[in-house]
């Protein structure tokens, strides 16, 4: 179905807040106040840290033995996986403390930007793994995922230029060549790719699976230009109201954007569609609505890029192992 029939076609659905949403939010916030949470943050910091200090996170004693295959080009110390997950898992915890401060109506601008900062070198690492892994083995990687495409759609938000920028171009390249190896389950996040591609003047990416068969994201990337702003007002509530529906664990049949217990309080779909409107000169509606924050989205916009002291450092000890981010991000564009 074609995005302008869908709008044409779409009536208003307001299905509600969903009955599990809330709950699911203080079991979220329950988490990461338990004890492992803070063993699992402190572990993440001391690996971090011993990257600043050395260039390199060390091998468990159990995996020693093993040796890394050689290959052309060689590994460089910067792009090593725990690294990548380390820095992840980072903007993973700092995502959710922003969420909860600014919930509490208390928001750290600062936060979120650090969460944007660690998460992009954490993608800058992955990203180098993709357009390498051919030449080194002999076969596609394929290993990105939907769920990194909320924190770039943060940066745009944050107004983290030109990195933001590049990073969703980027990924749009990787997408359209297959590199997402679970493009097929979440229409939220499928339809931050469709609204960064438009945005960008770019054709519109293919739509499979349940984001082809979802009405409400389809609608809402059918109208997101329209000029009249009030014509958005009831698609976006359903967004919003179908946001909350997808926070909660699925099974094997049913995957979920918001399943791993983040974005739950933050509208990123929104707040993006919000960015981008008000970059092309359009004026956006007002939306009364449980997951609204309180919080202007346009607050955000001063914050751009920033990271905080440890990743900065992390930062300037990946420069100086030779990492280059626009290398890495001009190679994903040219090869996708």
């Amino acid at each position: 179905m074609k995005v302008q029939e869908t709008a044409m076609r779409y009536e208003p659905k307001r299905i509600g807040v969903h009955k599990g949403w809330e709950r699911f939010w203080r079991t979220a916030c329950k988490g990461s106040d338990g004890e492992l949470a803070s063993v699992h943050d402190a572990n993440r910091k001391a690996k971090l840290i011993e990257f600043v200090e050395t260039g390199a996170i060390s091998v468990p004693e159990e995996f020693r033995h093993q040796k890394l295959p050689s290959v052309n080009p060689p590994f460089t110390r910067w792009e090593g996986t725990d690294l990548s997950i380390s820095l992840r898992g980072y903007a993973n915890e700092k995502e959710l403390s922003f969420e909860r401060m600014m919930n509490e109506g208390r928001p750290d601008l600062s936060l979120a930007g650090n969460v944007f900062a660690a998460y992009y070198l954490s993608q800058i690492g992955r990203l180098h793994t993709e357009i390498w892994f051919p030449t080194r083995f002999g076969r596609r990687f394929n290993d990105l995922s939907a769920f990194d495409i909320p924190y770039t759609a943060l940066g745009m938000v944050l107004d983290a230029q030109p990195r933001a920028e590049k990073l969703a171009l980027a990924q749009l390249a990787a997408y359209r060549d297959g590199r997402f190896s679970d493009a097929v389950y979440y229409p939220i996040f499928i339809y931050i790719f469709r609204i960064l591609a438009s945005y960008f003047d770019q054709p519109d990416i293919d739509v499979t699976g349940d984001a082809q068969k979802d009405e409400v994201t389809q609608a809402l990337f059918a109208l997101w230009r329209t000029p009249d702003a009030n014509q958005l007002v009831d698609v976006c509530l359903d967004t919003l109201d179908q946001h909350t529906h997808r926070c909660h664990v699925g099974d094997a049949r049913h995957f979920y954007e918001f399943e791993d217990c983040h974005w739950i309080r933050l509208p990123i779909e929104i707040w993006l569609t919000f960015c981008l409107r008000e970059k092309l000169g359009l004026q956006n509606p007002v939306l009364d609505h449980p997951l609204m924050p309180k919080m202007d989205y346009r607050e955000l916009r001063q914050v751009g890029w920033r990271p905080s002291a440890l990743i900065q450092r992390v930062y300037d000890r990946m420069l100086q192992e030779g990492m280059d981010e626009d290398q890495v991000l001009s190679g994903i564009m040219a090869n996708g």
